[in-house]
This record gives C-alpha cells, sequence and structure tokens, in this order.
C-alpha cells in the first residue's frame, strides 16, 4: 500500500483517499487520486532512483495470487490504482477484537470504486 499512496503523492495533486476491505477470500486496497494520468511502468537503469514502483507492487502480490488495476473515475479526471490479494483461509477475530469498533469491517464504498465494494465482510 505504502507504494501506491508514494505514486498518487509524487505524480497527482489534491487529496489522496485509501480504501482497503477484507473479505472472507481475498484482501482490496485502493489508492484514489485525481489525476487522471494512469501509472506507467518505467524500465529504470540501474543508476535510476525511481520507475520501480509497478514491478515492486507485481513482485510483492503475484506470489499470492494478487492482481492489481486502474478504475478511472465516472465523474471527473481522477483513478483508483487498486490490489486484490486472495487470503489463506477465512481467520477469526479474537473474541475482545470483535467487541472493538476499531475492528469493525467498512461497509462504505467510494463512489467510483465499483470494484472495491466489499463481497462478503468477516464478523
Amino acid at each position: 500500500m505504502g507504494e501506491l499512496v508514494a505514486n498518487a503523492v509524487v505524480h497527482a495533486s489534491g487529496p489522496v483517499s485509501i480504501h482497503l476491505s477484507r473479505g472472507i477470500e481475498e484482501l482490496r486496497i485502493g489508492v484514489h487520486d485525481g489525476h487522471p494520468g494512469r501509472p506507467v511502468r518505467r524500465r529504470p537503469t540501474a543508476d535510476d532512483e525511481a520507475g520501480r514502483g509497478l514491478d515492486l507492487v507485481d513482485g510483492l502480490i503475484r506470489p499470492h495470487g494478487g492482481t492489481w488495476g486502474v478504475i478511472e473515475d465516472r465523474t471527473g479526471p481522477g483513478k483508483t490504482v487498486h490490489v486484490i490479494v486472495p487470503l489463506p483461509g477465512r481467520r477469526a477475530l479474537p473474541r475482545h477484537a470483535q467487541q472493538d469498533p476499531a475492528f469493525a469491517p467498512c461497509t462504505r464504498q467510494h463512489p467510483a470504486d465499483p470494484l472495491l465494494t466489499p463481497k462478503e465482510l468477516t464478523p
């Protein structure tokens, strides 16, 4: 998630928002910004200090069956870069966490992010 946020901060102007949801089968992460440009895969040389972000994201999520993509805003110039990573299995929260509102599943959705709508949320 840090790489997605860093890219949004460096390449976009204005607010950046983060959307997380954990379903029974997958974790979804989305980073939204108001810049119309899409992420561009670069081929950095050994001396370049930047340009490895998408390769880093791929390297972290693909071994776990994860994917990433871009959802364009329907109402403006922005977009959401999202990552979906399958979870190895359903894990119940500890009893104390089940009663803590901080561990309650997120049920809100950014209007431009239909892909990030939680499917099945853990109790």
